[in-house]
């Protein structure tokens, strides 16, 4: 199970209990990653101080001040150095897995720049892939950022959905119109 984005390591934590597999965890931010340090402790989780993306290099994320109340899991890639830390960003496929079934990704919209930088990995294991969006706009960019990673692995890409709890099917093309009128449904039915 690969975590990117572990913010404070629960899906990295009950992975590893639950299901009993090894975990490698990405969490960029110092205080998030302070903290899923001491979660992970003593159980058979990597975790590594680190973004992932396309790009080994050092981008910039928000900051944030625990002091005030919000949403600390929004640390979005900026360029602006006011109120930002400077992190190492790595690509998956360097890492050279030896396995990889599941890959759950919750970057605040660089999910797409995750992929490429594990495309020999999920062309090799074929692992599920869980991502986060969750803006009006990322329909569109889901639809768009799914064809340009399909176009990424050469033009093949097979989606798994759930039929029900337990039975899924795979799918190679996607209608955006029902996609869409879905994701409206989910939402609708979430509030």
């Amino acid at each position: 199970y690969v975590d990117v984005g572990t913010n404070i390591g629960y899906h990295a934590v009950a992975m590893n209990h639950f299901v009993g597999c090894p975990v490698i965890g990405f969490e960029p931010h110092p205080i998030h990653f302070a903290v899923a340090a001491l979660n992970v402790k003593d159980k058979n989780i990597k975790l590594y101080n680190a973004a992932c993306g396309n790009n080994e290099e050092s981008i910039r994320i928000e900051n944030f001040d625990p002091g005030v109340i919000g949403n600390y899991g929004e640390s979005h890639k900026v360029l602006d150095e006011t109120n930002s830390v400077e992190v190492a960003c790595l690509k998956i496929d360097t890492l050279k897995l030896q396995m990889c079934d599941v890959i759950k990704i919750d970057v605040e919209g660089e999910e797409l720049n995750v992929m490429k930088g594990a495309v020999k990995t999920i062309k090799k294991f074929r692992p599920v892939i869980f991502f986060e969006a969750l803006e009006e706009n990322d329909k569109i960019n889901l639809f768009n950022g799914l064809n340009e990673f399909r176009e990424h692995l050469g033009g093949e890409l097979t989606i798994t959905l759930l039929k029900e709890i337990g039975v899924g099917f795979e799918v190679h093309e996607i209608d955006f119109e029902k996609m869409k009128r879905a994701v409206d449904l989910l939402k609708q039915l979430s509030q």
